[in-house]
């Protein structure tokens, strides 16, 4: 009884437990021993992008190419992807303090012109689409206002670039999202 109980929660949550079991490894790891930080500062901030970016491209890439069912698949799990890139940003965040030291010596660079779009931009509109995926935002807003809110994402996309570029990770930022920019430009071309 009690293992079929479990049995169908991890069924019908895999994709939380997948994009997150190693999250909580993570904080674990960051928890227990701070010298982690600079590598999980790493690991969540190209965590996070992987999920956004993942996101991100869906829609276009079932424009291009709609008879690609595996990603229509993929497509039934954005709400979970989109979290998580939330879920590892926070991380990202939560490493970058301890990194630091303390949240005060962390604020000292909050106003740094490569944390300002990532800190100020894309976390608030990430943590706000968070907040709001799911079945009650929908109702509670109605789908045109909810859509609309979401369309934001693309606001913190750019955010996300420019941040990349500025704490000098151009090469990787032009690598994934010229090519993103480009899918996201020919799909609306197509529509």
């Amino acid at each position: 009884q009690v293992y079929s109980h479990v049995k169908k929660i991890i069924k019908n949550h895999r994709i939380w437990l997948i994009t997150h079991l190693p999250l909580l490894l993570a904080i674990f790891a960051l928890f227990f021993i701070p010298e982690n930080a600079k590598t999980i500062l790493k690991y969540s901030g190209y965590t996070a992008l992987l999920f956004l970016v993942s996101v991100l491209i869906l829609t276009p890439l079932i424009r291009i190419f709609p008879t690609i069912v595996i990603l229509k698949n993929i497509n039934r799990h954005r709400r979970e992807l989109g979290v998580a890139a939330f879920s590892y940003a926070m991380l990202h965040m939560i490493s970058y303090v301890i990194k630091k030291g303390s949240i005060f010596k962390a604020w000292q660079f909050a106003f740094h012109p490569a944390i300002i779009p990532a800190f100020f931009i894309a976390l608030p509109i990430l943590l706000l689409l968070s907040l709001t995926s799911n079945n009650f935002s929908i109702k509670k807003l109605g789908f045109n206002k909810w859509k609309n809110l979401h369309k934001k994402v693309y606001i913190a996309e750019i955010a996300i670039f420019l941040h990349m570029i500025m704490v000098g990770e151009a090469f990787y930022a032009f690598l994934i999202f010229i090519p993103l920019f480009f899918i996201q430009y020919k799909s609306r071309k197509k529509s």
